[in-house]
C-alpha cells in the first residue's frame, strides 16, 4: 500500500495504471467507501424523503438513462427537468488506462434554455449596495446552474445529485479536453514541496490519432422531498452560493434533535485541486423556527482526513431580516455576515497558519435565518446537526455527554488541520510529508486520554468517526519499526518540534494505554503500547512536556507519571522484571522532584494511587525470586524495596 504518491505517478503514461493501482489500493478502497456512505446513507432515506423511479420526467419516463460514449468524438445528452426535479449524474472512464498519456476529458453541465428565461440563475446587473458583494467572503462563483469537471486517469469519474434551480432544458456534454488547463500549475498553499517540478503537468494535451476511450452515463431520477419531520437529507447541487443554499428544515420544539446531510464534493478534482480553497463548497440554509435560543452543533464526518476541511458560519444580518427572509429571486444577492456568536473557544488557530475547523457551535436565535459553508474536499461526507439546549445543564450526565462530544470535535478538528505546518490541502505531494500527517502532537493525546475517562465509566461518543480517527492516529504517531533500538519514537523531524520524541512517545503511550483499559486494540495496534514501554526503557525521561505553558502538563512530574503507566501496564501484561524495575526508577525519580506546579504534586499522588502498587515489598521479594537472584543479592534487593516503600506516604 503506498498512498503517499508523487506528483509524477499522476502524470506518467496512464497505460501503466493498472499496476500504479494496485500500489494505490487504498485511495481506490476510499473511493469504493465514498460510494458505499452514500448508497447506504441514501437506501436509509428511502421510507423519508427519497423515492426512487419516479415518473416525473418526460426525457426519463422509461427509467433511467443509461448509455456507454465512446470518445474522442464529443457526446451531448439533452433532457428537459421540472423546477426542482433531482437526478442522479454519474459519468466515468469505463478504462482509464486507455486513455493517451496525461488525457483528459471534460464533463460539463448545462441550461441550454429556460423555460421562463427570468428565473435562469445568475448575477445581478448591478450589485445593490443593501447586500453582499459578488465575491464577498470569498465566494468563487455568481448563482449558476452549470458544472463541470475534469477527469482524468487518476480522477477517473464524477457522481453527483442535481436539483433543476429552473423548469428547462438542460445539457450533459463529454468531450476531450486539449485545451489548456491550469487546475494543476496553481500556487500551493501549504506544501511547494519539489514533485511538482520533477514531472510538471502538461498545460496542454492533445489526443493522438487513433485514441479510444469507452464513457460509461448514468442518469436516473429522485423525487426528494424533504419534509421538517425528517432526520437525514441529501446533498443536492448546485449550492455553491447562499443564493442557491440548500434548505434544511429544523423543527418547531424545545427537544433535542440531531439531522444528517449526506453529501459530496465529486464536483472537484481529487488529487491535485489548485482551486482549492475557492472550488467545491457546499451551502445550507437554516431557518430557525424555535420559541428559544438554541445551540447548533455542526460536525463533518469524512471517511479519509487526509487533508484540510472546515465548516464556517453566516447569518442574514438582523436588521434586513425583515427584507430578506425569504430565498432571493433570480439576479439578487443576499446580505451577509460572518457569524461567530456561540462559537468555540477552541475555533482558533493554534501552531497554525489559518483556521480550518470541521466542528462549530454556533447559537441560534428565534427568527434567525443562518448558512453553513462546507467544504469537505472529500467525494463523500456527512454532516451532523444538533440542537440542543446550551450549557449549563441541571444534570451533571448530561454535561459530560456534551462535553465528550466537544472535546472529541474540537480535537479532531485541530488534527484535520495538521498543526506547524505539517497540514496539506491536496493528494499529491512529497513523500517527506509522511511525519507530519501520522503526528499527533503531545497535548492533542488528549482527544484519546480524555475521552478515555467517561467511556470507561460507561458514556458513549456521539461522533463515532471522529473518535476512531483520534484513535487510530494516536496509534499511528507510534510509528511501528522492525528493529527493537528503534521502539516507538514518536514523530520528531521538521516541520515538528525536535526532540518530540521522548516526550511524545510517553504522552502517546499513556493515551493508548489509557485507551486500552476498557477498550481492546486491533490486531494491527495491539503492540503499540508494548513499544512506547521499550522505548521509555531505552531513553532518558526528558524535562518536560511541549504543551500550552505553565500550570498545564509542565514539569516532570508528568513525564514520569506517564512513563511509570506505560511501563506499569507492561508489568501487568507481561510480567517481565524488566518493566516493574523500571516502575521502580520511576518512583525514585517521582519522589525526587523539585515540585513547583499543582500539576507535580497531582501527578506524584496519580502515580502512587494507581500505579505503584500497594504491596510493592512483597511483590519486589517475588521478583527477585523469579530472577533467580544468587543468595546475597536477594537481601540488598529486599533491603531496597523497603527503603522506597518507606519514603511514600
Amino acid at each position: 500500500m503506498n498512498f503517499w504518491l508523487n506528483y509524477g505517478a499522476v502524470w506518467t503514461n496512464a497505460r501503466d495504471l493498472p499496476a500504479r493501482r494496485n500500489r494505490a489500493s487504498y485511495l481506490g478502497a476510499y473511493s469504493m467507501l465514498c460510494r458505499c456512505l452514500l448508497l447506504v446513507c441514501s437506501c436509509l432515506i428511502v421510507h423519508a424523503s427519497i423515492v426512487l423511479g419516479a415518473d416525473t420526467s418526460s426525457s426519463l419516463q422509461a427509467g433511467p438513462l443509461t448509455v456507454t460514449d465512446s470518445l474522442p468524438a464529443a457526446a451531448t445528452h439533452a433532457l428537459h427537468l421540472a423546477t426542482g426535479e433531482t437526478i442522479e449524474i454519474n459519468v466515468r472512464l469505463v478504462t482509464p488506462s486507455a486513455l493517451p498519456a496525461n488525457g483528459r476529458v471534460r464533463v460539463s453541465w448545462q441550461l441550454v434554455k429556460a423555460d421562463d428565461e427570468t428565473l435562469v440563475p445568475r448575477p445581478p446587473e448591478e450589485v445593490a449596495t443593501d447586500t453582499r458583494a459578488l465575491d464577498a467572503f470569498g465566494i468563487y462563483t455568481p448563482p449558476t446552474a452549470n458544472w463541470s469537471k475534469l477527469l482524468h486517469a487518476l480522477d477517473a469519474d464524477v457522481d453527483l445529485m442535481y436539483r433543476a434551480p429552473v423548469a428547462g432544458l438542460y445539457e450533459l456534454t463529454i468531450a476531450p479536453e486539449e485545451n489548456e488547463v491550469a487546475l494543476f500549475r496553481k500556487p500551493r498553499w501549504r506544501e511547494s514541496g519539489s514533485a511538482a517540478q520533477i514531472v510538471a503537468a502538461p498545460r496542454q494535451v492533445a489526443w493522438p490519432a487513433g485514441s479510444q476511450v469507452k464513457v460509461s452515463v448514468l442518469m436516473k431520477r429522485l423525487v426528494v422531498t424533504p419534509r421538517r419531520e425528517d432526520r437525514m437529507f441529501v446533498e443536492l447541487e448546485p449550492n455553491d452560493t447562499p443564493e442557491q443554499s440548500q434548505p434544511i428544515a429544523l423543527r418547531d420544539t424545545t427537544d433535542e434533535y440531531t439531522l444528517n446531510v449526506v453529501g459530496s464534493g465529486d464536483d472537484i478534482e481529487y488529487f491535485d485541486n489548485g482551486n482549492v480553497g475557492r472550488s467545491g463548497d457546499d451551502w445550507f440554509r437554516i431557518e430557525f423556527p424555535g420559541r428559544e435560543s438554541r445551540l447548533l452543533t455542526a460536525c463533518l464526518t469524512i471517511p479519509d482526513q487526509q487533508v484540510a476541511a472546515r465548516i464556517r458560519a453566516y447569518r442574514v444580518p438582523p436588521d434586513k431580516l425583515e427584507e430578506f427572509a425569504a430565498v432571493p429571486a433570480a439576479g439578487t444577492l443576499l446580505p451577509l455576515e460572518e457569524y461567530t456568536d456561540g462559537k468555540n473557544v477552541n475555533e482558533r488557530n493554534h501552531q497554525q497558519e489559518e483556521q480550518h475547523r470541521i466542528a462549530i457551535n454556533r447559537n441560534l436565535q428565534p427568527g434567525g435565518v443562518y448558512f453553513l459553508r462546507v467544504e469537505a474536499n472529500v467525494p463523500g461526507y456527512d454532516l451532523e446537526l444538533r440542537v440542543v439546549r446550551p450549557a449549563p445543564y441541571d444534570n451533571p450526565q448530561r454535561a459530560v455527554e456534551q462535553a465528550l462530544y466537544d472535546h472529541i470535535g474540537q480535537v479532531d478538528s485541530w488534527l484535520t488541520n495538521r498543526p506547524r505546518g505539517a497540514s496539506v490541502e491536496r493528494r499529491i505531494r512529497d513523500s517527506g510529508n509522511l511525519l507530519g500527517t501520522n503526528c499527533m502532537s503531545c497535548h492533542t493525546q488528549s482527544g484519546v486520554w480524555g475521552p478515555a475517562i467517561p467511556l470507561a465509566m460507561g458514556y458513549r461518543p456521539q461522533n463515532v468517526q471522529m473518535w476512531r480517527h483520534l484513535i487510530n492516529t494516536c496509534y499511528q504517531s507510534l510509528r511501528p519499526t522492525n528493529e527493537l533500538k528503534d521502539a516507538a519514537n514518536n514523530t520528531s523531524l521538521r516541520p515538528l518540534d525536535i526532540g518530540d520524541g521522548p516526550a511524545g512517545t510517553r504522552v502517546a503511550g499513556h493515551a493508548a494505554v489509557s485507551l486500552e483499559r476498557f477498550w481492546p486494540a486491533r490486531k494491527l495496534q495491539g503492540l503499540q503500547s508494548r513499544r512506547a514501554a521499550n522505548y521509555v526503557l531505552q531513553t532518558a525521561d526528558p524535562g518536560g512536556i511541549n504543551a500550552a505553558g505553565p500550570g498545564a502538563n509542565v514539569g516532570q512530574g508528568v513525564v514520569f507519571n506517564y512513563a511509570g503507566e506505560i511501563v506499569w501496564t507492561a508489568w501487568q501484561r507481561t510480567a517481565d522484571p524488566k518493566y516493574f524495575h523500571a516502575l521502580e526508577d520511576k518512583a525514585r525519580r517521582m519522589l525526587g522532584i523539585n515540585v513547583k506546579y499543582v500539576d507535580d504534586l497531582a501527578h506524584r499522588v496519580e502515580f502512587f494511587s494507581r500505579y505503584f502498587p500497594q504491596d510493592y515489598v512483597d511483590i519486589a521479594a517475588r521478583v527477585s525470586v523469579r530472577e533467580a537472584l544468587p543468595d546475597d543479592q536477594q537481601p540488598q534487593a529486599g533491603t531496597a524495596a523497603r527503603e522506597l516503600d518507606s519514603k511514600i506516604c
